[in-house]
């Protein structure tokens, strides 16, 4: 080999380990961003703290978590003056066959 194909070659490689450096860098995830929430309304709040009450006590009547002690949560609710009050909804007439 000549120098000159010698010194191309060299040239080739650092190009070849500049790219997968890029790659490398490239595929890092990047840094967590903190991003305040100022979109977020009260009514959305309150939203989400009923649907959270109404969730809870469902998984425990269905017996998927061991939790009964629901003071604290009713607590919240009342200060928020959404107390939690459960809606029972009818189910239509079972039709013999």
């Amino acid at each position: 080999m000549t120098t000159e194909e010698i010194e191309k070659q060299r040239k080739e490689e650092e190009a070849d380990k500049k790219y997968e450096e890029d790659l490398i860098k490239k595929m890092k995830p990047s840094k967590p961003q903190k991003v305040m929430l100022n979109l977020t309304s009260i009514h959305d709040l309150l939203n989400s703290l009923d649907k959270m009450s109404e969730f809870d006590r469902m998984l425990t009547d269905l017996n998927m978590t061991s939790f009964n002690w629901y003071d604290e949560e009713d607590k919240a609710l009342e200060r928020a003056g959404r107390p939690f009050v459960r809606e029972l909804v009818p189910l239509p007439d079972i039709e013999e066959h």
